[in-house]
């Protein structure tokens, strides 16, 4: 739908405004939606080329609803720690909405991983990026049958468009690249998975971000079950791939077993000694700066922040006494996930 934008004292006409959310989170307007918004949406309604337009130097913002996250903290505290252990993190702050000037409530403003996200944590933008949602492993079988179909599982995020045109020795935005990664891993023999699989994945950071995601929970992602909320990129400066992880709001409350998994990247690595041992090198040393960093005290900060927010809020489906309680529980798994870890390698014999 074509909406209009207003921050303070500035007003955006004629932009693109769409409700988001998946399975748990989608809500229409009856409710607590999501919205995702493009200042230079492209209405094929109207001719030419869209303005050029920015907000605090942004042209893609995301409104998460936050209902699947009663504590309205996991992603704020979550995204901070990803930062501390250096892995590719949206930026992320609380924000009210309102909708025709009727207060819509608390949401959460994560960052859209565009190129400007990109430009942030890689040498070079310019790379294909795509999305694997809901039980899609980066497997042959889940690949689109043709370079141009956007009905698999795994879809491309950048697609050609008349008014915005490559520049020199940008990726091609088709899915020849991720078809090739793909293909690629799969080749690699039984027992020859690691070291080679560094030569296309940025492996380190793969193993950080599994690592990572293990510490604060994290069940909906990649490397466990559901396959779900990750981004993979093609950084066309060195050739590699680098796994981003994403939708972090249903974290902080399960005990993850970290060497319980499903995406292919990660069995394929424990099923080799040496990779195994090399992940849970890089899980004992998340799990320490998890412990050696503040994250109560993190956590206490943005429930100050925002409980006067969340207690206007209209549209919450909790009371606030729900609120506190989460809280609480949130400050029990920071106190609690260390050992429990620790547990967990010392179970493998590390």
């Amino acid at each position: 739908h074509t909406g209009t934008l207003r921050y303070e004292d500035q007003v955006f006409e004629g932009v693109g405004i769409k409700i988001k959310g998946g399975c748990g989170s989608s809500r229409n307007l009856n409710g607590k939606a999501s919205f995702k918004v493009n200042l230079e949406w492209d209405d094929q309604d109207v001719p030419g080329c869209p303005l050029e337009r920015r907000l605090l130097g942004q042209t893609h913002f995301t409104f998460n609803n936050g209902v699947q996250d009663t504590s309205a903290s996991h992603e704020r505290v979550g995204y901070a720690y990803f930062r501390d252990v250096g892995i590719p993190t949206p930026r992320i702050a609380h924000v009210q909405i309102f909708v025709n000037d009727q207060l819509w409530g608390v949401y959460q403003h994560v960052e859209t991983i565009d190129r400007r996200f990109l430009s942030r944590w890689f040498e070079s933008n310019d790379g294909m990026l795509y999305e694997g949602t809901y039980w899609c492993d980066l497997i042959p079988g889940n690949l689109p049958p043709t370079d141009d179909d956007d009905s698999a599982c795994l879809t491309r995020e950048f697609a050609p468009k008349a008014c915005s045109v490559p520049p020199p020795g940008a990726d091609p935005l088709d899915y020849a690249l991720l078809r090739a990664m793909v293909e690629e891993v799969e080749a690699l023999p039984n027992g020859g998975f690691y070291p080679a699989i560094e030569g296309i994945f940025d492996f380190d950071r793969l193993l950080t971000t599994w690592a990572a995601e293990s510490v604060i929970g994290h069940w909906d992602n990649y490397a466990f079950f559901i396959k779900n909320n990750y981004r993979v990129y093609h950084d066309p400066s060195t050739g590699l791939w680098t796994l981003i992880s994403t939708g972090i709001d249903q974290t902080f409350n399960t005990d993850v077993d970290p060497f319980d998994v499903d995406g292919v990247l990660a069995t394929r690595c424990l099923a080799e000694p040496a990779c195994e041992a090399a992940f849970a090198a890089r899980l004992h040393e998340v799990t320490d700066l998890f412990e050696s960093t503040d994250m109560a005290g993190r956590a206490e900060l943005v429930f100050t922040q925002i409980s006067p927010y969340i207690m206007a809020d209209p549209r919450k489906e909790y009371g606030f006494g729900t609120f506190q309680a989460r809280h609480q529980d949130l400050l029990n798994f920071i106190a609690a996930r260390p050992e429990e870890i620790r547990t967990y390698l010392a179970n493998q014999g590390f």
